[in-house]
């Protein structure tokens, strides 16, 4: 939509005056009034007024520092911007709605670094119309059910008549939401009263409210409340209405382990949202879904299951610990450090609840049905290779070009004696192929690797190439070799294929850390697993052989592996002769 002439005119004077006298506190003044009208009268154009809004704020955060004559003038500057963009943009909302508040005690500034993620998230649900659903799964009290209550209030800020619920596992947590709505809606520190006043001047504050019931009304007590608390076991049905601008924000409706573990009960409470709270969303109203991915029963991953291709339906999953095995939640208050995740999972795996690492943790729904290697199942060394052994590096890369997928290369040392490979190192990434090719040819150089096996399907055949030229362009020789994926069996049942071959005779890296002075003092070679290592054994433990996996990158390289080793899977089966007397005939 076209910027209004006279907005972007005077914006466009106001420019000039600063380049042509400079740092004049007048003319950001003027700015931030040219910015003002835009926001009010211009609101299609909100984006185009943001840029000079934030050149404001990044200069009035400078001067009140270095000009300390007008400090307070410049300090009244930056915060007139926040709360002018407060309707507009959510993260704007959180910062000014907190900032009477000590800083220790707010939620979102000390968390920004990993939340941004999901308040860039809630911003694009407001205001992409198509949008119909946004789930969030995170690891418990890291602040997933505060977003979105402090999202709702937002929703109530700018749509004051709209009608929205927060539905839960139960009336007792649905009593906790409706007393925390509350409390950011009167309480003086925060500044919601200030800001619903300057945005909606003719329309009343709160109207009416009801502990009994948990109801909230804003503007008008009409026939249904502005926000309703409620359990999934309460009333819905002619008690609650989602009007078509408001939200069904829904939290948690598992309300523990032992809730997930039970079919039934999992299955009777999907139908109770289906039924009672699906049901009273009115055309156009969106929904919202927070809580930990137990298991494959879950909610939220039915649901995406069932809306995985729709971009309309947007699942995200930020789980314990990222990529490099470190903390997404190390928050400067009240955070949870990479020493404590560690320690966590290994309490977990080591008292048999790997399950409920991965689902309430990693944020990966854990299927307990047809898992092919668990754990407890695989055999594993400490690092230290048995000695007097001779051993040749075996490897192979199962290839991905990012969008989730991640490329595998296990990195093998064989024994010659046993035939049993000692898995030492593990190329594991995500990341595109700027970063996934120099990173393989980054593992082979360092193992002195010579020969690699690529499977040539999918494009493995020109990944195969690039590795070949990055590595030719480094003077490294290494030849780099493609064999076709066997076109007569699924990738699944190749895997469980090669299931007892793996098991037999594929040693994996455990935990084990060791003292790097003392065995380096002793000579002595060992090996641990990189964060790379982790993310792939957490992935091959969780593959299963039923259902649908939403990766198989680890396993299926480690069946390419075996298939290099051993043979093809036809090559497996072993035939013994016995004669007709011998065995009765």
């Amino acid at each position: 939509m076209a910027i209004r002439a006279d907005y972007k005119r005077a914006i466009d004077m106001t420019i000039e005056n600063l380049r042509k006298d400079g740092l004049q506190l007048d003319y950001y003044l003027d700015l931030q009034a040219c910015c003002q009208y835009g926001f009010l009268y211009d609101t299609e154009n909100k984006d185009y007024y943001k840029i000079y809004t934030d050149y404001i704020k990044e200069i009035a955060l400078k001067e009140v520092v270095e000009d300390k004559d007008n400090a307070e003038t410049w300090r009244n500057l930056y915060w007139e911007i926040m709360k002018l963009e407060s309707f507009w943009y959510f993260e704007s909302y959180l910062i000014y709605m907190e900032h009477k508040r000590p800083y220790e005690k707010r939620f979102y500034e000390p968390r920004a670094k990993t939340l941004k993620t999901v308040i860039d998230d809630l911003q694009a649900l407001e205001f992409r119309k198509d949008q119909k659903m946004y789930t969030l799964s995170m690891p418990s009290r890291v602040g997933k059910s505060t977003c979105i209550v402090f999202f709702l209030t937002w929703v109530v800020l700018r749509h004051p008549l709209s009608h929205n619920a927060m539905g839960t596992h139960s009336g007792f947590l649905a009593d906790h939401f409706y007393k925390e709505f509350l409390d950011i809606f009167t309480t003086p520190e925060y500044c919601f009263e200030e800001l619903y006043s300057y945005f909606n001047p003719n329309t009343n504050f709160i109207e009416d409210k009801s502990a009994e019931k948990m109801t909230i009304s804003f503007g008008s007590k009409g026939d249904f409340p502005t926000i309703t608390c409620r359990g999934i076991d309460g009333t819905w049905t002619g008690a609650v209405d989602i009007s078509s601008d408001g939200y069904l924000c829904v939290d948690d409706l598992v309300r523990d382990r032992t809730h997930s573990l039970s079919p039934k009960r999992m299955d009777d409470t999907f139908a109770e949202y289906l039924n009672k709270m699906v049901d009273r969303l009115n055309d156009g109203a969106k929904q919202l879904l927070i809580g930990t991915l137990w298991n494959v029963l879950d909610p939220i991953k039915r649901l995406e299951e069932m809306y995985s291709n729709d971009d309309r339906y947007v699942f995200r999953k930020i789980p314990a610990l990222n990529e490099n095995d470190e903390s997404n939640f190390a928050y400067e208050v009240k955070g949870f450090s990479t020493e404590y995740y560690h320690e966590m999972r290994d309490r977990l795996i080591r008292a048999g609840n790997e399950a409920e690492w991965f689902a309430k943790y990693m944020q990966a729904p854990y299927r307990r049905e047809g898992i092919l290697f668990a754990t407890d199942e695989l055999r594993m060394f400490n690092g230290v290779l048995p000695v007097d052994h001779k051993y040749t590096f075996i490897t192979v890369c199962d290839v991905a070009f990012g969008g989730g997928d991640s490329v595998s290369m296990p990195i093998g040392l064989q024994d010659e004696d046993t035939g049993w490979i000692y898995i030492v190192d593990w190329y594991f990434s995500s990341s595109g192929v700027k970063v996934t090719v120099p990173g393989v040819c980054d593992m082979l150089m360092k193992y002195g690797i010579k020969e690699i096996t690529f499977e040539k399907n999918n494009g493995g055949q020109l990944y195969a190439q690039d590795i070949q030229e990055e590595l030719e362009n480094r003077k490294y020789i290494c030849s780099c070799n493609t064999k076709p994926a066997p076109n007569n069996i699924s990738k699944q049942d190749k895997i469980k294929g090669y299931e007892g071959k793996i098991k037999a005779m594929i040693i994996f890296l455990d935990s084990t850390k060791h003292d790097k002075e003392q065995m380096l003092e002793e000579g002595i070679t060992y090996y641990e697993r990189s964060p790379q290592y982790e993310r792939a054994m957490s992935e091959l433990s969780m593959f299963a052989s039923i259902g649908k996996n939403e990766h198989d990158d680890a396993a299926d390289a480690i069946a390419q592996l075996c298939a290099k080793a051993y043979g093809d899977l036809n090559a497996l089966a072993e035939v013994e002769v016995f004669s007709r007397a011998a065995i009765g005939f």
